[in-house]
């Protein structure tokens, strides 16, 4: 009765939170644009949810761009990780632990908004589920003394799929596969523990080889990435050993202390404040736990090792700054059984049965919190379902997102499909500019200082090093463009720009005499300019104009959409993602002409997206020939 209850309640409150719109995320159209491209041969989505984009990839093939289809799947997906969820644990631990987690998922808003998503989540979830199912049902017929394992084939075949397409679903679903092979170890099935390398093995390798035959696509890369103290600035450099330990303790503070707490509803979701002492707390819980489930109840204790090694996986490979509660929320039905069950046990001591009251109240605060939440966000939710619904697909969006979308759709109405511009979120440029590609501008690519120094030394006569807002108060445009024309690098730190110009005495005498008469900061001295910049504070990068301005025409992009989208999604201020912003800043610096505006869609005093032409042919330039 409590699992249809908790069936019907996912069913009733998964439909009431339908969102129907894209979100900006950027990663769930993501997931599409890598169906797509998948689907067309170009490339292998293998440094994203791989199976996720495959698996979009088959309705893409049938319905198109499809979003509310794609949405469809993640709720029947939300619905299966239930469904498998209840036949994993029934009759295999206490039913009224069960029930209790059953109607908290059932109605948690955080994990529900993953059913009208095109997150990743959903599926993990799912497939997180059968993996447990299927390998619990295996475990009750090969716990015995019998060494037949072969009889048992087909199951093993289901275990080795479902792990299998968990970890290329997310990486870290690898866990799964490393928690069946140590809990066999420990109950000392070493046969056991082969079969199941085994069964894995039987669908990762042809994967791997197609994968690697027919795409040249490796995992390499993605491994890499782990290293980067910033994936965004690899100018920054890797980790090192303490390094490692500082993003591990960071993300156990913002996963744990602020994210988990949050999901189950003991924390306000404004109050980003984090504590290192629940940490502590959570973390003691969780090695009580290990402890009393490897005496008392083996299940529990392979689900205690699964999440040990995924948690922990989580918390060594993910960057600080992503902190996003999707990373933990997966893992959260488990963490909740675990935890109540080693609570429950605890319980079972005469002095300690206090603790099985506090669990049960604790359980119907959260149920209580979480139900009126849900209710809350149903209820703001249902105007813009309904206008959704009716065909207003921009209803419930902020005017930034509105005038970026609008203004995406046009150019897949308006502009050839071989017409290429670029956009700071290409993914949802092109899920609302009907299929249209975009060309992405996610970053700025720096450069140390010392690198770009050393390179240009070899290539040019000597180099100069000025001041930028020094140079721009140069009343003589003709000066200034001259000096701008021979501009190799421009290095930042905070508000300070310098420039570093390719110095040829032939040529620059007289603007180097200039330059000294008007008593401007410069210097042909490396070592000095170096100093002078560790001498400051804040971080120094490096960028090379001529290098942004190539990646774009390599990719014949001939229009870029300069948005306003706020970095406070729920505040109007005017810090803004300037990312494609400061990109043509550090070209247009360089090529003052080399960009006209064609276009804008929203007033400019109400977040306008703005869309401009690039100019190649002024600095006499012109765009490649495009590949058969």
């Amino acid at each position: 009765m409590f699992f249809v209850l908790s069936v019907l309640l996912t069913a009733l409150f998964g439909l009431l939170l339908f969102d129907m719109k894209i979100s900006d995320g950027g990663d769930d159209s993501a997931y599409i644009v890598f169906a797509r491209k998948f689907l067309n041969g170009e490339s292998f989505p293998s440094h994203l949810a791989a199976f996720y984009s495959i698996f979009l990839s088959l309705p893409l093939a049938l319905f198109g761009v499809n979003v509310v289809l794609f949405k469809i799947f993640s709720f029947l997906f939300i619905i299966g990780h239930l469904v498998f969820f209840y036949y994993a644990f029934k009759q295999r631990i206490s039913p009224t632990l069960l029930i209790l987690v059953l109607l908290f998922i059932s109605c948690n808003s955080h994990l529900l908004y993953f059913a009208s998503q095109t997150y990743s989540e959903a599926l993990f979830l799912f497939l997180q589920s059968l993996s447990l199912f299927f390998f619990f049902n295996l475990w009750g017929k090969i716990q015995g003394d019998s060494q037949d394992y072969f009889k048992h084939w087909r199951n093993w075949l289901a275990v080795g799929l479902f792990v299998f397409l968990l970890g290329i679903t997310r990486m870290i679903g690898y866990s799964m596969l490393a928690a069946i092979l140590v809990f066999l170890l420990f109950q000392k099935k070493y046969i056991a523990a082969l079969y199941s390398l085994g069964s894995f093995l039987i669908f990762y390798v042809p994967y791997y080889v197609y994968k690697k035959i027919v795409w040249g696509a490796s995992s390499s890369t993605r491994l890499e990435l782990v290293l980067y103290k910033n994936v965004y600035n690899k100018a920054a450099g890797t980790e090192d050993f303490a390094g490692m330990v500082t993003r591990f303790t960071e993300n156990a503070k913002i996963y744990l202390s602020r994210h988990f707490p949050t999901i189950i509803g003991l924390k306000n979701p404004t109050n980003t404040d984090k504590s290192m002492l629940l940490v502590i707390i959570l973390l003691a819980l969780f090695l009580v736990a290990l402890v009393i489930c490897y005496r008392r109840h083996k299940i529990m204790f392979f689900v205690s090792l699964y999440l040990g090694a995924a948690i922990t996986g989580t918390f060594i490979t993910l960057q600080q700054s992503w902190g996003q509660e999707r990373m933990i929320l997966v893992y959260v039905p488990l963490i909740l059984l675990l935890f109540s069950y080693t609570i429950y046990e605890i319980a079972q001591r005469k002095k300690f049965r206090f603790l099985g009251v506090f669990l049960l109240l604790l359980f119907v605060f959260m149920e209580i919190k979480s139900f009126g939440y849900t209710l809350k966000k149903a209820k703001a939710n249902s105007k813009i379902l309904a206008k959704n619904i009716r065909g207003d697909m921009f209803y419930g969006l902020t005017p930034d997102w509105i005038n970026f979308l609008k203004l995406s759709q046009m150019c897949g109405e308006k502009l050839p499909e071989d017409v290429m511009v670029a956009s700071r979120k290409p993914s949802m440029s092109f899920i609302y500019g009907k299929g249209k590609e975009f060309y992405g501008i996610y970053r700025i690519p720096t450069v140390v200082p010392d690198t770009i120094i050393n390179n240009a030394a070899e290539t040019s006569d000597t180099l100069l090093f000025l001041k930028l807002n020094e140079l721009d108060k140069i009343k003589d445009l003709r000066v200034q463009f001259a000096l701008k024309s021979q501009l190799h690098a421009i290095v930042y730190r905070e508000s300070d720009r310098y420039g570093i110009f390719n110095y040829e005495r032939k040529r620059m005498q007289s603007l180097l005499e200039f330059i000294r008469q008007h008593d401007l900061y410069n210097t042909l001295d490396p070592d000095e300019f170096l100093q002078m910049l560790g001498k400051g504070k804040g971080t120094v990068g490096a960028v090379l104009p001529d290098e942004l301005l190539e990646k774009l025409r390599k990719a014949r992009v001939q229009y870029v959409i300069v948005a306003n989208l706020r970095i406070n999604p729920k505040m109007k201020t005017k810090r803004t993602i300037n990312t494609v912003r400061r990109y043509m800043y550090f070209i247009q610096y360089k090529y003052p002409a080399i960009l006209t505006k064609v276009y804008q869609v929203g007033d400019k005093n109400n977040e306008p997206a703005e869309f401009y032409q690039i100019n190649y042919a002024k600095y006499g330039m012109q765009l490649p020939d495009k590949e058969d």
